[in-house]
Formats: structure tokens, C-alpha cells, sequence
């Protein structure tokens, strides 16, 4: 499953994600994507860390975006 979302950059930050992008020859929506995901825990990391805090939707919202 894939869902759209939309990031407001300071005009600073687009260049510098659009110059770095093209070096890695990826585009800076395809950068910004793999940057955050490779920041973002698994889905699994974070049910353990908070599992009292997350109901059973919150855990299929998350195993489904990871």
C-alpha cells in the first residue's frame, strides 16, 4: 500500500535535498523517501517500545507502512 503525502520544504532545504539528489542520481522526492525510511524504526521496533500506548488499528497502520 502506498500513501501520498505532502512536505512543505523552506526553499534552502529543497535545494539542498535537490542538489544532494542529484549527485545520488534519484530524484528529491525518491531521496526524501529513503532518508526517512532509513530513519524511521520498523513498525515492530516501535509496537515493543510502546505497546500500551497503540491500539490494534495503530499496529496494522504500521506494519502496513513498513
Amino acid at each position: 500500500m502506498t500513501k501520498m503525502m505532502t512536505l512543505q520544504l523552506d526553499e534552502s532545504v529543497m535545494d539542498r535535498l535537490t542538489a544532494v539528489a542529484r549527485t545520488h542520481h534519484c530524484t528529491a522526492e525518491m531521496l526524501a523517501v529513503q532518508v526517512l525510511d532509513d530513519l524511521l524504526p520498523c513498525a515492530a521496533d516501535i509496537a515493543v517500545e510502546g505497546e500500551a500506548d497503540w491500539s490494534p488499528a495503530g499496529f496494522v497502520l504500521l506494519n502496513d507502512a513498513a
